[in-house]
Order: C-alpha cells, then structure tokens, then sequence
C-alpha cells in the first residue's frame, strides 16, 4: 500500500530535482551552500529508482520505483511535475503518484490505487509525516533517508562558516558547518563536504545534540552531460538503520511532453509509456 509517508518520500524525490535560481560566484561558505543546493539538472529526467533499507537483525527491504520528471523554466506556475509508478515490493505494484510543484511552495497531488482502479486527488500536503508504522504497513518505516536529508535546501540552514578542506571519496572538498534555521530541528548542527571542483554536495552529517548523527553520502554521475545521483548512501549511528537509493536506467532530456503528467498516464501505467517511439 502506500502510505502518507511513501507518498512525502516521493514528493521529497521530485522537490530535490527542482531547479534553483542563479548563485553566486563567491566563495564564502554560505555561496559554496547555496551552490551544492542548486539542481545539475538541465531538462527531464526518467529512471529507476532502488531503495534498500535495513535495520540490525532484520533482513533489507527494496523497493522500486519508476520516476518521470519535468522541470519548468523561472516564471512558470510550476516549478516541476512528477509521476512515479511502483514497481515492487509486489504488494504495491499498480501504485502510482503523481506531482504538480507550484513555484509558491504548494503542491497539487494525485494517487493511483490500482485495487480501485481509481485516481484520487490528495487534499493534504505531505511535506512533513509523523509517527511510526511498521514494516507491513510503511515500506519508508525503516528509511533512515528523509525529505529535510533529500531536498539539500540551503534555506533550511544558516550560519555557515568555513571549518576547513578534506578529502572525501578522492575529492578535495570544502568543509562547512552550519545551523537548521528551523527551532523545531532535531539537529544541533550540520557538517556539509562540498567538492572544491564542481559544488558538488559529496557528503552531508547531521549532528545531534546527544552526540549522535545521521550520515547521507552522495555520489554522482553525468549523464549527457547532467549531473545525477548515482547513489545516495546513509546510515543512522543511533539506531544503526542505513538506507541507500540508487538511481538507473537515467535518461535525461526525452522531451517529455506536458500531457505526459495526466491522470490517463497513472491509470495506464508504464505500459502506454513504453509504447512510444
């Protein structure tokens, strides 16, 4: 089935693709932020998306999706549209949602429910989701990855300062500490690595007030030359739970058409896709 949470963690997928307007050229540690927020990506993209998720004493979980997602150009109502199909676990194959991104902040969204063979319109915004559900019930339960881990806003954080370079994954990158802007943040702090060569954001760490974090490392990838992830690796030091999300199968700059993004794509699934030129 897919739960309030599955549907944020699609949602969170599509908004960290969403383009971001002109940055500095500076070098100070709020530019470097504000760079390694900015989207790579130049036109739409289609892929495959794998989840695995894991918890200590139980065995991973995966979970795949299809995505589809347009971007659209600065003074458009939209920023972004979005359609992910279900793949597996087989429980939720059929599934499919889809997203209209508003340049204000909202969001327009629909949900596929192959048992009804209906299409829904969601009057609730699933920017945020709480409380607990289990692994039967809500296949993210176990994610150690979230929207706030996902989206890379540089808006969410302030207070950026400069801590020095180190070297992560054979990269030269620029260290920089800053603070969630949010009062209601679980973290103390975020330590962010951001490759000196491109502003690439190659590993994020948030640090708790007891002493714990949560570590999200990405590696990317260009694909005609766009920049995408590759995977995306993280892992919880307080409860020892690790998710990673890889993403194949990219094409990038298909032309999807705006049609595309429809209630008649959700209902006819991947097959009427495949069934292009």
């Amino acid at each position: 089935m897919a739960t309030a949470r599955t549907v944020a963690m699609w949602a969170a997928i599509a908004a960290a693709l969403t383009a971001s307007p002109a940055l500095s050229e500076g070098t100070g540690a709020a530019d470097w932020m504000a760079r390694s927020a900015a989207t790579r990506a130049a036109g739409d993209i289609e892929a495959r998306l794998t989840f695995t998720t894991s918890r200590p004493g139980e065995a991973p979980r995966r979970l795949v999706y299809v995505m589809f997602w347009k971007p659209y150009p600065a003074g458009s109502k939209y920023t972004s549209k979005a359609i992910f199909f279900s793949e597996e676990p087989a429980t939720a194959k059929g599934f499919a949602y889809m997203g209209w991104f508003q340049t204000t902040g909202g969001e327009e969204a629909w949900l596929y429910i192959p048992e009804l063979r209906t299409v829904r319109r969601m009057t609730q915004p699933h920017r945020h989701t709480h409380g607990h559900g289990t692994a039967e019930t809500d296949p993210f339960d176990a994610s150690v990855l979230r929207r706030t881990e996902l989206e890379m806003r540089a808006s969410a954080l302030g207070g950026h300062q400069t801590t020095g370079t180190e070297v992560v994954s054979g990269q030269l990158a620029e260290v920089i500490d800053s603070v969630p802007t949010d009062a209601e943040s679980p973290y103390a702090k975020v330590r962010t690595w951001v490759s000196r060569s491109d502003a690439l954001p190659l590993l994020t760490r948030y640090l708790r007030p007891d002493g714990t974090w949560k570590e999200v490392a990405f590696t990317w990838r260009q694909v005609d030359g766009v920049w995408v992830w590759d995977r995306v690796a993280a892992r919880d030091t307080r409860s020892g739970d690790a998710t990673t999300l890889e993403m194949g199968d990219v094409r990038v700059n298909a032309g999807l058409p705006d049609r595309f993004f429809s209630e008649r794509t959700m209902q006819d699934g991947l097959k009427r896709f495949r069934q292009r030129p």
